[in-house]
């Protein structure tokens, strides 16, 4: 995964890929779990030194973000994680320990506050825990739009404001003219920008790509769906439902299912996929002509539970909507899909249900 995001994002003419996102999930509700590696600090860590490696084998340098408390989007500029000092150290900050020992170029703290400090002007999480137990030789961006301060954030180890310069343009030199911010500091912040891009290569290697280059590839497309295949987990096969042979007749349940199959979350991760295929369509294509597939979108729950009663097998494809900016309000499936699923389980005991989601969902049925 990572060597495709990597070749991908030079071809574009990309110098720092923006990823990966190496969050400790502890909240499960937080509207960008889908874009971590979940709630485990070594697999986080061992993931993402994995993704890191090959992202910075084809060019550009990569980014472990959201350091380090990031873990609600509701209100994210505003709400401060008060965490103990044993917690920051055993949970949140291994995965970004092992950034550290993958040889991660670049940081992005985030907007957030931990102990009642904004995360790019925290002395102890940027200068202390990062730069200085860790011995991270790289820099540190901000999120974008997640400076708060000139002098503050200069001093507590912040090194480049993202993505204008609001508080590290003008001001941060008449800061140091004033000697509010010493030219030591500042030569650190470029020293430390500098030495990374040279150590990556940056001055170099030529840069191929641009903005407009077209970056995706069959070859891409395909290991695409190979790891997305992967990712699928069966939670449970009782009667030995799976796989489906020998039937004559299958209804697909859900707007999932069909007219509105969930293929990603909302925000910065966006992308255009390069074809999307839904359940419906994929099933009608898979069973052939010899196998009767039929469609209800959920919305009539009894009219979806008589769609599934004259099929031998109903197949009821659930999602969740999740994106940047917002956080789930619950771990419920949203609308009716529980309704749906319990409805459809009983006019059909031959019943599958596929969550399409992000999180972790309650499964009350």
């Amino acid at each position: 995964i990572g060597r495709v995001l990597g070749e991908e994002q030079w071809g574009k003419g990309t110098n720092v890929e923006l990823g990966p996102t190496i969050d400790v999930v502890r909240v499960p509700e937080w509207g960008r779990t889908f874009e971590t590696y979940g709630e485990d600090p070594y697999l986080n860590g061992r993931m993402g030194a994995a993704e890191i490696e090959g992202i910075q084998s084809q060019g550009p340098i990569a980014n472990a973000n959201m350091y380090l408390t990031m873990q609600q989007e509701t209100d994210r500029f505003h709400i401060d994680s008060v965490v103990d000092e044993r917690t920051l150290q055993e949970i949140y900050l291994p995965p970004f320990g092992a950034a550290v020992s993958g040889g991660v170029g670049s940081f992005m703290c985030a907007y957030i506050k931990t102990n009642g400090v904004y995360s790019c002007e925290n002395p102890h999480l940027l200068n202390g825990l990062l730069k200085t137990q860790l011995a991270f030789p790289g820099w540190v961006m901000s999120d974008w739009g997640g400076t708060q301060s000139t002098d503050a954030s200069a001093s507590a180890g912040l090194d480049q404001e993202m993505p204008g310069d609001r508080y590290y343009g003008q001001a941060l030199e008449t800061a140091v003219t004033n000697g509010e911010v010493s030219m030591a500091i500042l030569d650190g912040h470029v020293r430390r920008i500098l030495i990374t891009m040279f150590r990556h290569g940056l001055f170099d290697k030529p840069q191929p790509g641009n903005w407009d280059s077209k970056v995706t590839t069959p070859e891409h497309a395909a290991f695409s769906r190979k790891v997305a295949e992967q990712g699928t987990v069966l939670l449970k096969n009782e009667g030995n439902i799976l796989p489906l042979s020998g039937v004559s007749s299958i209804a697909v349940i859900g707007m999932d299912g069909g007219t509105k199959p969930q293929v990603e979350g909302g925000g910065s991760s966006h992308v255009v996929a390069p074809y999307v295929i839904s359940p419906l369509d994929g099933i009608r294509k898979r069973a052939g002509a010899g196998i009767h597939v039929s469609y209800s979108d959920g919305s009539d729950v009894a009219g979806a539970a008589s769609v599934a009663r004259a099929a031998e097998v109903a197949i009821v494809s659930v999602s969740t909507v999740e994106g940047e900016g917002h956080d789930r309000p619950n771990l419920e499936l949203p609308g009716n899909q529980d309704q749906l699923i319990s409805t459809v389980a009983a006019a059909n005991p031959k019943t599958i249900v596929v969550l399409n989601t992000g999180g972790p969902v309650l499964m009350p049925w």
